[in-house]
């Protein structure tokens, strides 16, 4: 297996892709957090609270490593959208 000092702590294929495409070598090691949302946040504080807490979690065990934490709050009309559980509420999600 190959070993970069880059780690993606991240299981989404979509920032894997984009990773690679850009040329980047890492290794995926997703940091498996539970992601609650507070509602009474921003989505920006969010996104840079969960970026964060994913890539703290990883480099615990990697501690000379570059860590890349990512996340996503969709928000739309003053309302917050978790991940959606399956491919109806993704359709609803994206329609709305």
């Amino acid at each position: 297996m190959y070993k970069s000092s880059i780690i993606l702590a991240s299981k989404s294929p979509r920032r894997e892709r984009i990773l690679k495409k850009i040329g980047l070598k890492f290794e995926i090691i997703p940091s498996n957090i539970l992601e609650k949302i507070d509602l009474d946040q921003s989505p920006k504080y969010l996104a840079k609270y969960l970026s964060i807490k994913k890539a703290r979690k990883v480099s615990k065990n990697h501690p000379n490593k570059i860590i890349i934490g990512a996340d996503t709050i969709v928000y739309l009309d003053k309302v917050m959208f978790g991940k959606p559980r399956d491919k109806n509420e993704n359709y609803d999600m994206l329609k709305s």
